[in-house]
């Protein structure tokens, strides 16, 4: 049996026993848990093949600029779990239960992440970069969740995002990203700013959700990429 296969049986029998209610989505080794309904961060499991798999699992925020499948401040990877395996083997009698434990402490990462405390980190995020007379790029943690505070206002209300906005648009400008990076992070703002003027709040929310919904689909993980 492929190691894909395998992955997929390995979801299926771990979906069951997750709480709340999930989704099989993608294909191949990017086949993914998906915690639904899908809201303003989607909670996911999912794997890597190499010559050795491994399994990661996290929250995306879909209130940034990109959704993507991220560990680091958003995630937990096999390697990060202290005295865990590095990797897993699929086909092995024990790759279940290897897993199993993976996901024991992954679930526990999702919880940290809620839309709470992402929306929390990004607001000190916002004051520990902007308080300063030049943004540092290698800032404790407050600062790697600043990119969502502005989605974070829109869809908690909690104030003004095109002051957040541009605070973003700043921070972005000084770093040594790539001129295209940098170009879609700012576009995306500016367009937020335009579309939140415009129509206030509840265009903003529509506007949001249409591009997450998008960029679900693109990524291969639409209602259409549903396994069962």
């Amino acid at each position: 049996m492929s190691s894909s296969k395998r992955w997929v049986e390995i979801l299926r029998v771990i979906r069951d026993d997750l709480p709340g209610r999930w989704t099989i989505r993608g294909r191949g080794m990017k086949t993914t848990l998906i915690r639904e309904p899908i809201g303003w961060t989607i909670p996911w499991i999912g794997a890597s093949k190499g010559s050795f798999g491994r399994l990661h699992a996290g929250v995306a925020p879909a209130v940034e600029q990109a959704v993507s499948w991220r560990t680091g401040p958003y995630g937990l990877d096999m390697v990060d779990v202290r005295g865990g395996p590095r990797g897993i083997d699929f086909g092995a009698t024990d790759d279940l239960d290897v897993a199993r434990t993976f996901v024991g402490h992954a679930l526990v990462r999702i919880d940290e992440l809620s839309p709470t405390a992402l929306a929390e980190k990004g607001e000190r995020g916002l004051q520990v970069m902007f308080d300063l007379v030049s943004p540092r790029s290698d800032m404790d943690l407050p600062s790697r969740y600043v990119m969502g505070a502005v989605g974070w206002r829109i869809v908690n209300d909690s104030g003004n995002p095109v002051e957040a906005a541009e605070q973003c648009i700043r921070y972005v400008e000084f770093q040594t990203w790539e001129r295209a990076t940098k170009d879609e992070s700012i576009g995306f703002y500016r367009e937020l700013i335009d579309v939140w003027t415009s129509g206030g709040r509840d265009e903003s929310l529509t506007w949001l959700a249409e591009r997450r919904d998008r960029q679900l689909a693109e990524l291969g993980y639409g209602d259409d990429a549903i396994v069962d």
